[in-house]
């Protein structure tokens, strides 16, 4: 099957690295995964072992099986694009993104509107998208990368409880 995930940028992001880690999982089953950025951008060298092909906006050209926006912006662009099933992979609310009242709020919101074939990662994602626009999204959960994530030695002991550890990155819509 031919699978694109039309994607912001190439930017580091934690929903940038999810999308690789469901593009890297579905070359694994022999699928054909491209990456299509919304810029210039054709490099993810931040992401480890990532392995899907990016391609710009203007080099797509084929039809695809499955096309699958990734964030409001990307799901009014493809609307346009032709595909035989278009998905909409929801990580968040991104209207809490925006400014109140804003028109970039309520691009956001409409963007849930639209008649595609929603997934998320999140049950809660799930229940906000049925209560609120009567979208039954499968719910595909993250998982982890044992590559990438993996225990080590800690420099005094801790305690039996397992401890992962994240890096903040201040960003306003993070509430940081």
């Amino acid at each position: 099957m031919k699978i694109g995930y039309l994607i912001p940028g190439c930017g580091v992001s934690g929903g940038i690295a999810v999308i690789c880690q469901h593009a890297n999982r579905l070359l694994d089953r022999g699928h054909n995964v491209y990456l299509i950025s919304n810029t210039e951008e054709k490099k993810i060298d931040w992401f480890p072992n990532q392995r899907a092909p990016i391609i710009t906006l203007e080099e797509y050209q084929q039809e695809l099986d499955i096309l699958i926006a990734t964030g409001w912006q990307t799901s009014f662009k493809i609307m346009d694009l032709p595909a035989k099933n278009k998905f909409y992979f929801v990580q968040s609310d991104e209207t809490r993104f925006h400014d109140k009242g804003s028109v970039w709020e309520s691009l956001a919101a409409i963007s849930y509107l639209f008649n595609y074939n929603y997934f998320t990662e999140a049950k809660w994602i799930q229940y906000w998208l049925m209560k609120n626009f009567h979208h039954e999204a499968a719910l595909i959960p993250n998982g982890l990368d044992k590559n990438i994530f993996y225990p080590s030695t800690p420099i005094e002991p801790k305690g039996d409880k397992p401890r992962i550890l994240l890096y903040h990155i201040k960003a306003w819509r993070k509430r940081s």
